[in-house]
């Protein structure tokens, strides 16, 4: 219990003195902007999982039924067993982003240990000729050591968790001490809360529409999923599609990939 005091203090505290507030460039405010995104991580989760490179053609299938473009965060030990997935990812126009080489957090990490993992996940990015700009945390932990190493192997941004309040939600910069500066995207939320909760389509879809409904004109953020997750009860796969069908509808929300709204900040 007062381990995660500690670690909640901790970020308060980071967040509130290193980040500060960006502008969406040329983009209504009129509009919510909203970046879905997947963490791929199959086997490498560190849970019992049996997805499948149909179940994620499955997935970009749908995507492409609503020309929605997204981005995948995917775990460098992915990239490595199953390359002709993040290939197809690519080339149907989504974004493919880092989830670590070993999916382990930095913040648990040593800097040796996140140098090395750094290290491995750049050797697949570089031998699979994926660019890559992205990094999404395993179970959304950072700390500071962690931005010297993504503006080392050329990250522009990552995307973190903060809790929704009255604030607009927008893109945020990271700098130390005049240190190169990371641009934060923030999640309002993903499917992790469905895992075994054995809800119903509808209960499932009403979760994510509820998480969306949050949010105001103006705002920037993203949406996460896990496939294996996903994959892992009927209900949440079909709450999951009926969502994003509604979200493709809705006319006052502006849907890119994540590096979009990046690039679109100042």
């Amino acid at each position: 219990m007062l381990k995660n005091i500690g670690i909640k203090v901790y970020y308060r505290f980071l967040e509130k003195f290193l980040l500060s507030p960006l502008k969406n460039e040329d983009i209504s405010n009129s509009l919510k902007r909203c970046f879905i995104y997947y963490d791929y991580e199959r086997e490498f989760s560190g849970h019992k999982t049996e997805i499948s490179n149909s179940d994620i053609d499955h997935l970009l299938e749908h995507l492409d039924e609503l020309k929605l473009k997204t981005t995948w965060f995917t775990v460098g030990k992915v990239i490595e067993k199953y390359p002709e997935t993040l290939f197809k990812i690519s080339e149907k126009g989504h974004e493919v982003g880092s989830h670590t080489y070993g999916h382990i957090s930095p913040k648990v990490m040593s800097s040796l240990n996140m140098n090395t993992d750094f290290e491995n996940f750049d050797g697949e990015r570089l031998k699979n000729n994926l660019n890559i700009e992205g990094f999404h945390s395993p179970n959304g932990q950072w700390n500071i050591k962690m931005f010297d190493f993504l503006k080392r192997k050329n990250f522009s941004y990552d995307v973190f968790f903060l809790p929704l309040s009255k604030k607009k939600i927008q893109p945020m910069k990271f700098g130390f001490l005049g240190s190169s500066q990371i641009v934060r995207l923030i999640t309002i939320g993903d499917d992790w809360p469905l895992f075994g909760a054995r809800k119903s389509r509808v209960e499932v879809f009403e979760y994510f529409k509820g998480l969306y409904q949050k949010t105001k004109k103006g705002d920037t953020f993203g949406i996460g999923f896990h496939p294996w997750i996903l994959y892992s009860d009927k209900n949440i796969l079909l709450g999951y599609k009926d969502f994003i069908s509604y979200l493709t509808d809705e006319k006052d929300v502006l849907l890119r990939p994540a590096k979009f709204f990046v690039n679109n900040s100042k």
